[in-house]
């Protein structure tokens, strides 16, 4: 596999530019940024012409080829000629791999409704929008009973839960949530969209729960309702896997990670979530993988996590 980048001085000072050994080096605002590719600033002609480039490891003088004669609207269509035809150095290999930067924000509504492959379409809680091709994602709950959502405060953990809502309710799930204070989750009733619990009504949860074996729980807040008889009441759920019963938990990243019983300690054995604005290791430690600190993103910005796999992702809002 050969690999191609380009890019400004961000580019020169990432970390993956210490790991591309062959660089051409076009003529850049500030010539002592030449360093940073290590070279001599006065190896640069003084007044070069478009297209003149110095290569990083012997600061050879090159001139780069044009795939048109004309300008820049030219240029653009001759390469859009070549990737239309590209396919590789083997007549029947598949078109290059096609990587989308992820937006820094998605309307739910712009987002197709439907699941793809065999999915039911109440068995698929859609998210927002991930991966490379910057797709629809969400969780398959057939595999999963649980998920966790963890995030610093403002990182957009109520926004997921109700985007998560929205959609199974769109599908036909019926939808519970369990708030210990005032949030965007506890607006759902008003909408129609999910029935309200208190945390320490136990009565009203099995009720529900004996009435709806597809029921979704959502859980604001959830440390706050550790030792609370609804809690106690979804810890058995989740251990004798009733019916198809999913649970999902939203709380703060420093709170779940101090957190080693109760029902955020037992989702957090499905290693199945969303990290919200994750801040290094510690964050990944929750589901059970390894993560990097990473620049904070809008709100929405993280990583779903499932059984080990992990996806960049962007939450979607409503709208």
């Amino acid at each position: 596999m050969s690999l191609l980048l380009a890019g400004g001085r961000d580019l020169l000072l990432s970390q993956v530019s210490s790991l591309v050994p062959d660089k051409l080096v076009l003529p850049l605002t500030d010539p002592t940024d030449l360093v940073v590719a290590g070279i001599p600033p006065a190896t640069m002609p003084h007044e070069p012409p478009p297209g003149r480039a110095l290569r990083g490891h012997d600061h050879v003088e090159l001139q780069l080829a044009v795939l048109a004669p004309a300008g820049s609207v030219e240029q653009g269509r001759a390469l859009a000629e070549v990737a239309d035809g590209w396919s590789g150095h083997d007549p029947s290999a598949a078109t290059p791999i096609l990587v989308r930067a992820l937006p820094d924000a998605v309307v739910d509504s712009a987002l197709p409704t439907a699941p793809t492959g065999d999915l039911a379409a109440g068995d698929w809680a859609r998210l927002g929008v991930g991966g490379d091709e910057a797709e629809a994602v969400g969780v398959d709950l057939r595999h999963t009973p649980a998920l966790l959502v963890a995030g610093p405060p403002g990182s957009g953990r109520s926004t997921a839960l109700c985007t998560l809502a929205r959609h199974v309710a769109t599908a036909g799930r019926p939808v519970v949530v369990v708030a210990p204070r005032p949030s965007p989750v506890t607006h759902l009733p008003a909408e129609g969209v999910a029935e309200l619990v208190d945390p320490h009504d136990r009565e009203a949860m099995l009720t529900l729960l004996r009435r709806h074996d597809e029921l979704v729980v959502l859980v604001d807040d959830a440390d706050l309702v550790l030792d609370t008889p609804v809690e106690e009441t979804l810890v058995e759920v989740l251990r004798s896997r009733r019916g198809r019963v999913a649970v999902i938990c939203a709380g703060a990243t420093d709170e779940l990670s101090a957190t080693f019983r109760g029902l955020t300690a037992e989702v957090r054995r499905h290693r199945t979530g969303l990290l919200l604005r994750p801040s290094g290791l510690a964050d990944g430690d929750l589901l059970g993988v390894r993560v990097r600190a990473s620049e904070p993103g809008p709100p929405g910005r993280g990583l779903l996590v499932e059984q080990g796999v992990v996806t960049p992702v962007q939450v979607a809002t409503s709208g």
